[in-house]
């Protein structure tokens, strides 16, 4: 019933594209990969980031820009890593406010969301690669030292490349490659700095 009802919004946003394709024409596509270059930006600026808070943040803003690239396209499971994305990185920003939020079961109710949701909502075989970078990117947000971060989303940022090519995300797969090298020059640049 939930796979059925998954499957159903799914069809959902791809008549909805059609639509918007439709009536936009040669702008829709510009529209989407414009966003997708805004969400290159953001995406490069995660890592360079000094401190976890400006990381989370930044993080959150890509998110959105990713969400609305893949809404756009009607890929609901891509999709789905930038939902839970937000969703973690806002309780992660609440941490430092409200006790509930610092709980560890967090990290854990995330990972597992994102693997339960991502196995409902598979497609073809190669969808385990988005899986793996979402999960892999939950992890790396939770993480307490900010060169940690960068460690594990070097990992995710893998994942994403797969699934990027997997899917011919050309717009997609030059934000995870520059990620990746923006992941690198910062582990680079605060190599030396105690930061966290």
């Amino acid at each position: 019933m939930v796979n059925n009802l998954l499957f159903s919004i799914a069809d959902i946003s791809e008549k909805m594209v059609k639509i918007l394709d439709g009536a936009m024409g040669i702008w829709y596509p510009i529209l989407f990969n414009a966003i997708g270059v805004i969400s290159i930006f953001l995406q490069f600026m995660i890592f360079q980031m000094k401190r976890k808070k400006q990381i989370v943040f930044v993080g959150i803003l890509s998110d959105i820009g990713w969400l609305s690239y893949f809404a756009l396209q009607g890929d609901f499971i891509s999709g789905t890593a930038n939902i839970i994305g937000i969703m973690s990185k806002i309780i992660i920003l609440l941490q430092s406010k409200y006790r509930w939020a610092e709980s560890k079961l967090w990290n854990i109710f995330f990972v597992a969301f994102a693997a339960v949701f991502s196995v409902l909502t598979f497609k073809v075989w190669m969808d385990i690669f988005a899986l793996m970078a979402c999960t892999l990117s939950i992890l790396a947000f939770f993480m307490t030292k900010e060169n940690n971060i960068r460690k594990v989303a070097l990992l995710a940022y893998c994942a994403f490349a797969c699934n990027s090519i997997s899917k011919l995300y050309v717009v997609a797969l030059i934000a995870d490659i520059t990620a990746l090298i923006s992941c690198i020059i910062a582990l680079i640049r605060y190599k030396n700095e105690n930061v966290g």
